[in-house]
């Protein structure tokens, strides 16, 4: 079983993911940012290269899969890429042609998954967050192509509504981390949200 750290962006999954890393001693299998082509082509125009940005995520997420061993930690869920697909197309940022290539395509790798030894009853830690939360962490963490205007905000909102259903209807091993509850800056928050994770995991306390 695999520890999936899931989220919408700029929820904390990679500082969380580290946090249990180095707790655990296991390897956190971080979300391949800096070699996405087309990420900060898709900011400046989601229409032509939506797809192109989340065909890549969705393949590089396979491999982690493919890599990941019990108990290493992965930066999201293969799940959660529908989740980024669904939202662009409703938004029409993807063609019905290029979405059903997508969904057939994460079908496929997904039924390929299904009997590894290593995610058997992956863990979701799902860590929650509020849009206005969401805006403020995007303009503190800097990077300069993620943008925060009009459009841009409807998408990172439609987002969190999707995340949010697709929590509730996951009906898996999971956990939710209000992030407004917990700061990843201080120790005890920390400790506090590790604990209940690998409470979750060993003994099956739910919180």
């Amino acid at each position: 079983m695999a520890y999936l750290i899931s989220g919408t962006i700029a929820a904390g999954k990679t500082t969380l993911g580290n946090l249990l890393s180095q707790r655990l001693g296991t390897k956190l299998w971080a979300e391949p940012l800096t070699g996405n082509p087309f990420l900060e082509k898709f900011y400046d125009d989601p229409v032509d290269y939506s797809f192109k940005s989340q065909m890549f995520f969705l393949n590089e997420r396979f491999n982690c899969f493919i890599g990941a061993k019990t108990d290493d930690i992965l930066d999201r869920s293969i799940d959660e890429n529908i989740i980024f697909g669904q939202t662009l197309f409703n938004e029409q940022k993807m063609t019905k042609e290029e979405w059903d290539l997508y969904q057939d395509v994460y079908k496929n790798m997904r039924l390929s998954l299904k009997d590894s030894p290593n995610h058997q009853n992956d863990l979701i830690v799902f860590l929650k967050i509020d849009l206005d939360t969401m805006l403020k962490q995007l303009m503190t963490r800097g990077r300069s192509y993620e943008k925060v205007n009009t459009e841009m905000v409807d998408y990172y909102e439609h987002l969190i509504e999707g995340y949010n259903d697709w929590y509730k209807k996951y009906d898996g091993l999971k956990m939710m981390i209000d992030k407004s509850k917990y700061d990843f800056s201080n120790p005890e928050d920390v400790n506090e949200v590790l604990d209940q994770i690998i409470d979750v995991k060993t003994n099956g306390i739910h919180y």
